[in-house]
């Protein structure tokens, strides 16, 4: 997994997936993955306030309006650590998300497992084997790895 860079423009690595021969279940315990951008909170909702609203089943399945929406896991090995963010898919095998979920504080993941239609109703033992994804390459800007700017925080895998 060693990072490499294409015309200066590019770093990605390779993730080894000899240990992802059958899907396993999600982490009991994750962190988010927030990068904060210096926004002062000015106070317009509530801190507890829970805006989430439950969805109908048919928009996280195929054909659905949401169901190019991933939840994603990524591993970090050196802080053994595992951490959560969104992902959206583009192509059937290409995933965009933000490069500070996968490159962060010196450190890139190491294992990262997609999910699509995933539910956080389901538990990890109900996510059937179709709709869990494990990524093989990551690629991102080599501007984020020497600068970590916003406008270069996005990721493909």
């Amino acid at each position: 997994m060693t990072m490499q860079s294409a015309s200066e423009k590019a770093a990605f690595w390779e993730l080894d997936l000899e240990n992802e021969k059958q899907p396993v279940p999600l982490p009991l315990s994750v962190q988010p993955c927030i990068c904060t951008s210096e926004i002062v909170d000015i106070g317009i909702l509530e801190e507890q306030q829970d805006l989430q609203m439950p969805i109908k089943e048919a928009d996280i399945r195929p054909g659905g309006k949401y169901h190019s929406i991933l939840k994603l896991f990524f591993w970090f090995e050196a802080s053994e650590l595992w951490t959560t963010a969104t992902g959206w898919l583009l192509k059937d095998d290409l995933v965009v998300t933000a490069t500070h979920c996968v490159y962060n504080n010196n450190q890139r993941a190491t294992r990262v497992k997609a999910y699509i239609s995933y539910s956080a109703i389901l538990k990890p033992t109900e996510i059937s084997a179709g709709e869990q994804r494990f990524v093989k390459r990551i690629a991102l800007p080599l501007k984020w790895i020497n600068v970590e700017t916003e406008q270069n925080d996005v990721a493909f895998l």
